[in-house]
C-alpha cells in the first residue's frame, strides 16, 4: 500500500467490517486501503469518502465460485475494463458499465476433462 503524506492509516471497524487505511481529518476512508466485508467479500483499492473509485481488486463469491475482480471501479461499481478470474479457472476480460457487462470481451474457459 502507498501511503500519501498528508492523510493518516487507521482502522474502521463497522457492523462486522473491517477497512484499513487511509482516512481523511474527519476519520473517513479516502484514498488506499483494504476492506473485509461481514459477508466475506474483500476489497482492496483507492476508496473515496463514499465509494469505491479508480483501479481496484474486489474479491466475493458467487454461489460456490471464488471471483477476484481486478478493473476499474467509479461509484462504488465495476464500470470500463477489468478482468474476474474465477476459482475454477475461468476468466472473463472486458468492459462494464454499472456493475453489468457491456460491449465487447473475451471469456477463456479452462478446459474440463
Amino acid at each position: 500500500m502507498i501511503v500519501t503524506p498528508e492523510k493518516q492509516i487507521n482502522t474502521i471497524d463497522y457492523n462486522g467490517s473491517k477497512y484499513i487505511g487511509e482516512v481523511n481529518e474527519n476519520g473517513k476512508s479516502d484514498g488506499q486501503g483494504s476492506e473485509w466485508r461481514s459477508d466475506g467479500n474483500h476489497y482492496e483499492g483507492q476508496f473515496k469518502p463514499a465509494n469505491y473509485g479508480g483501479h481496484d481488486v474486489y474479491y466475493y463469491a458467487l454461489g460456490k465460485e471464488q471471483i477476484k475482480y481486478d478493473g476499474e471501479f467509479r461509484n462504488g461499481e465495476r464500470n470500463e475494463h477489468g478482468i474476474e478470474y474465477y476459482s475454477n479457472g475461468d476468466r472473463y476480460d472486458g468492459n462494464w458499465i454499472n456493475n453489468s457487462r457491456e460491449g465487447q470481451s473475451t471469456h477463456t474457459f479452462k478446459s474440463r476433462e
